[in-house]
């Protein structure tokens, strides 16, 4: 081999080096990325347990007393707010129980992609490791 296609030769090899080292660093950004992703999806996560943990304890608390689950009180001049009340706050009551149960399914769903994402990480994390192994072989 002349010194002609060995210089041409160490070129090629460089380029390709330089080539695979473009590619890890696209694919570490990614990584960076999609743990980014994670941590605001982490964030939103505990925001929805931490309301959803609140409103349960509220809701509990005012279970708790006797008086609060009745809209009629004997012997108490309520006026005539009782009776609209007594066919709305059951009806709402069931809502806000309702969207509550939704807001920890949501937060099995967050969960979920949060372990598409960690396996989309550990995929990216294994591309990078193969290139390094071509590139010690270059």
């Amino acid at each position: 081999m002349g010194y002609r296609e060995e210089k041409e030769e160490r070129a090629a090899r460089e380029a390709k080096r330089n080539a695979i080292r473009r590619e890890i660093s696209r694919l570490a950004q990614k990584i960076s990325v999609a743990r980014d992703i994670i941590e605001g999806v982490n964030e939103c996560k505990r925001n929805i347990t931490r309301g959803t943990e609140q409103w349960n304890e509220a809701y509990n608390a005012f279970n708790a007393v006797p008086i609060n689950n009745q809209i009629f009180i004997t012997d108490l001049f309520e006026g005539n707010i009782a009776e609209t009340l007594s066919s709305e706050v059951p009806n709402t009551a069931g809502i806000m129980v309702n969207t509550c149960g939704q807001m920890e399914s949501l937060c099995g769903y967050i969960a979920d992609q949060i372990s598409r994402l960690n396996e989309y990480i550990s995929r990216l994390q294994t591309e990078i490791r193969e290139l390094y192994v071509e590139l010690a072989a270059i």
